[in-house]
C-alpha cells in the first residue's frame, strides 16, 4: 500500500482560478515581490494572470511568479443591489436575500476548502495529520455542494415566476432582473465548482496516504481515554494562550483600509485629523500606532471595533503628516496588517484542527467503544456484577483488544445489558446458535475528582460549537484533585 502512495510532492501543482489570492514572488522588480493580489483575467495567449494589487492597480504577472494563498470570497460587485432597484417582485427580493446568506457562507467554506488544498495545509499532510485534513476536506467539500444546491433551489423559485401574468413594464423589470441574477449566480457556482475540482485531487491524495485504524476502538493499546483527553486538552489550551477567542474568531480577510481627512462629504478640508475605516475587527490600538508612527507623531486616538470591522480616529502633530499617511496608507493594505492577518489565520486554523480532534474524542465516548471478541476463545475478563472488569489477564483475548481495568460493558451485539448474569446468557445464547464473533461496547471509566468541601475552585462554561460543558477556570483547590 504504502510504495502505491505517491508523495505530496508528486502532487500536480495548484490551478489558478479566477479569485485566487496569491503572493508575488521572483520579480525582478523587487518592490512587487511579497505583496497579495488577487488573480483577476487569465490571457491565454501571453499565458499572463491579471492581478490586482492591494491599491489597485492591474498587472499582468506569469504564473511562476504567483503563489497560491487562498480562494478568494464570491464577490458583490453591486450587481445585487442593481438588481434589487429593478424589480419590486416580492419572490426576487426573497431570494435575493436568500442569495446574500448563500455568498456569505459559500466564501466560508472555500476559505476552509483553501487551506486544504493549500501547500502547507492538506496537501503534504500524510499518516495521522492526512486524517485530521481529510475530515476538513470533507467538511468543506459538503459546505461547497451545500451551497451549490441553495443556489439552485433559489435558481428555480426565480424560474418560476410567470412574467406574463404582469403589466408590460412589470414584466420587462422581472425579466430583466431574472437575467442579471442568473447571470450572478452562475458566476458564483462556477467559483464553487472550480474549487470543488481542485478538491478532488487532494482528497484523492488524504484517502490514499491515511492509514487504516486497525484497532476497532481506534487507538493503541498503550494509548488510554484519559490520555487522550490530556492530549487533546493541551493542544487546545496552547491554541487559547496564543490567542484569545475574539483573536481566534476575528475577521482576517482583508480589504484595502480608506484614510482621508475627518469631516463631511468626499473631500473635507485638510487637517491634521484623520479618519480610518476597512479595518479589520481584530485590530488593537498597538497595531495602528505601530502603522501609523511611520509617517508621524500621534496626538491622540480613538478606535472602534466589532465583529464587522473597526473604525478609528487618528490625530497627528500636523497637515503634512496627514497628507503623507493619506499617501502612504489610502486604498492599501499595510504590511503589519497582512502578517498579523497570517498570524490569525493560522490561529484559526489551529483552532478548528484541535477543536475537530476533540470533538472525535468526544464522539467516540458518546458512541462506545467497540471491541469484536472471538466467542471461541476465553474473553480473559473478570467483571463485577454491574458489567465493570474488575481484572483483565495480560495474556488473554481482552488485553489484546485493548479492554482495560474499570471497563464497563454496554451492549452486545447490539442489544443493552443491565448486569452481568445477562452478560453470560447472551453470550451463551449467541454460541448456541453458533455464531463465531460478537460485537461488544464497552464505556470506559469517567476521570472522577473527589471534593471534601466548597468552593470546589472551578468553574463551568459551555462550548456551544462543541456541545460540551467543560471546566474554563480553575485554581489549586480543583487542581489537586485532578480537575
Amino acid at each position: 500500500r504504502d510504495a502505491e502512495v505517491p508523495p505530496a510532492s508528486a502532487l500536480p501543482p495548484i490551478e489558478l482560478a479566477r479569485g485566487d489570492i496569491c503572493s508575488i514572488d521572483g520579480l525582478k522588480a523587487t518592490e512587487l515581490n511579497g505583496l497579495q493580489c488577487t488573480l483577476f483575467r487569465e490571457d491565454t495567449e501571453s499565458g499572463r494572470w491579471e492581478v490586482k494589487l492591494p491599491d489597485g492597480e492591474v498587472k499582468a504577472l506569469r504564473p511562476a511568479h504567483l503563489i497560491f494563498r487562498s480562494i478568494g470570497p464570491i464577490e458583490d460587485d453591486g450587481s445585487l443591489t442593481l438588481i434589487s432597484m429593478a424589480s419590486d417582485h416580492q419572490t426576487i427580493h426573497r431570494v435575493l436575500d436568500s442569495v446574500r446568506d448563500l455568498i456569505r457562507t459559500g466564501s466560508e467554506a472555500l476559505a476552509l476548502l483553501a487551506s486544504v488544498v493549500s501547500p502547507m495545509g492538506g496537501r503534504k499532510a500524510q499518516g495521522e495529520e492526512g486524517r485530521i485534513w481529510l475530515k476538513l476536506a470533507k467538511q468543506a467539500e459538503n459546505r461547497v455542494r451545500g451551497t451549490l444546491e441553495d443556489l439552485q433551489k433559489n435558481m428555480e423559485q426565480v424560474d418560476g415566476i410567470d412574467a406574463s401574468r404582469y403589466g408590460p413594464k412589470a414584466a420587462a423589470e422581472i425579466r430583466l432582473a431574472r437575467k442579471d441574477l442568473v447571470q450572478f449566480v452562475q458566476k458564483a457556482q462556477e467559483q464553487l465548482e472550480s474549487s470543488l475540482a481542485r478538491l478532488r485531487i487532494v482528497l484523492h491524495h488524504l484517502t490514499s496516504t491515511v492509514p487504516s485504524q486497525k484497532p476497532a476502538h481506534g487507538w493503541t493499546e498503550a494509548e488510554s481515554l484519559h490520555e487522550k483527553y490530556r492530549a487533546a486538552f493541551e493542544k487546545l489550551e496552547e491554541v487559547v494562550e496564543k490567542g484569545d477567542s475574539s483573536t481566534v474568531r476575528g475577521k482576517t480577510r482583508l480589504s484595502s483600509i480608506t484614510v482621508k481627512f475627518q469631516g463631511r462629504g468626499e473631500n473635507p478640508p485638510p487637517s491634521d485629523n484623520l479618519y480610518v475605516k476597512g479595518l479589520p475587527g481584530w485590530v488593537t490600538e498597538a497595531d495602528l500606532e505601530s502603522i501609523f508612527t511611520e509617517v508621524g507623531d500621534i496626538q491622540s486616538m480613538k478606535l472602534k471595533a466589532a465583529d464587522w470591522g473597526a473604525i478609528a480616529f487618528i490625530r497627528l502633530a500636523n497637515k503634512t503628516q496627514a497628507q503623507r499617511a493619506i499617501a502612504k496608507y489610502n486604498n492599501r493594505v499595510p504590511r503589519l496588517l497582512e502578517k498579523k492577518a497570517e498570524e490569525v489565520d493560522a490561529k484559526r486554523l489551529s483552532a478548528e484542527i484541535t477543536k475537530g480532534m476533540l470533538r472525535a474524542t468526544v464522539d467516540q465516548l458518546a458512541r462506545g467503544i467497540t471491541v469484536i471478541v472471538d466467542l471461541r476463545k476465553p474473553l480473559g475478563c473478570v467483571f463485577n456484577d454491574h458489567l465493570v472488569t474488575k481484572s483483565v489477564a495480560e495474556d488473554g483475548q481482552g488485553f489484546e483488544l485493548g479492554i482495560r481495568v474499570s471497563w464497563r460493558v454496554r451492549s452486545i451485539g447490539g442489544i443493552k445489558l443491565q448486569n452481568t448474569n445477562e452478560l453470560k446468557e447472551r453470550m451463551a445464547k449467541l454460541k448456541s446458535e453458533g455464531l463465531k464473533e460478537a460485537a461488544i461496547v464497552f464505556s470506559p471509566p469517567p476521570i472522577v475528582a473527589s471534593f471534601a468541601k466548597r468552593p470546589f475552585g472551578f468553574t463551568v462554561a459551555k462550548d456551544a460549537d462543541l456541545g460540551l460543558n467543560y471546566v474554563n477556570a480553575s485554581n489549586g483547590l480543583a487542581r489537586a484533585p485532578g480537575a
